[in-house]
């Protein structure tokens, strides 16, 4: 009720429903990071929050970016990641590189000083832009297939643009 009192909130980007998600998620943040200061854990602890993928499309806009949840555009596909990790990560850090969930395996391994010798594993650990050692990523193309879809993406050094091509086969149709 608190949130559907709010100026704005009948618009497509300000549902209520959301409002009240998001400060009960703040709330619990909140006790889960006081409690690892109580108990001494902080500096050694990482915390990592990332969502899964857009919101559904039906509930709330995406604006400005197109798509949903989904969907394999921006507003599908982009998603908030978080890092806390007091000692090593500067508060306000930032990267503007691209990144995959699968990235976050290969930065654990790395933070845990694990390697894995017998398989390849996908994903770049992101470790150096965490702690200030950013390195220019090589050609970093993947391609993912989704039945008869074709999604490649694309980056190249972290001041280089990122792109996306998506391919329907049915269709012969890219976007």
């Amino acid at each position: 009720e608190k949130y559907r009192r709010k100026t704005g909130a009948q618009l497509p980007e300000n549902v209520p429903v959301m409002g009240a998600m998001i400060e009960r998620m703040d709330t619990g943040i909140g006790r889960l990071l006081s409690t690892l200061s109580d108990l001494g854990l902080e500096s050694s602890t990482v915390v990592v929050f990332i969502s899964d993928n857009g919101n559904v499309l039906a509930d709330q806009s995406q604006a400005p970016f197109r798509g949903g949840k989904a969907t394999l555009w921006e507003g599908g596909i982009r998603v908030p990641l978080v890092v806390r990790w007091p000692g090593r990560v500067a508060p306000g850090t930032r990267c503007d590189v691209p990144v995959i969930t699968q990235d976050l395996f290969s930065t654990v391994m790395d933070i845990a000083g694990a390697s894995s010798d017998r398989r390849p594993i996908d994903g770049t650990s992101l470790l150096p832009w965490l702690t200030g050692r950013v390195v220019a990523l090589a050609d970093n193309t993947t391609r993912h297939d989704y039945g008869p879809v074709i999604v490649l993406a694309h980056a190249t050094d972290a001041g280089d643009p990122f792109w996306t091509l998506y391919g329907h086969l049915s269709r012969a149709s890219a976007e």
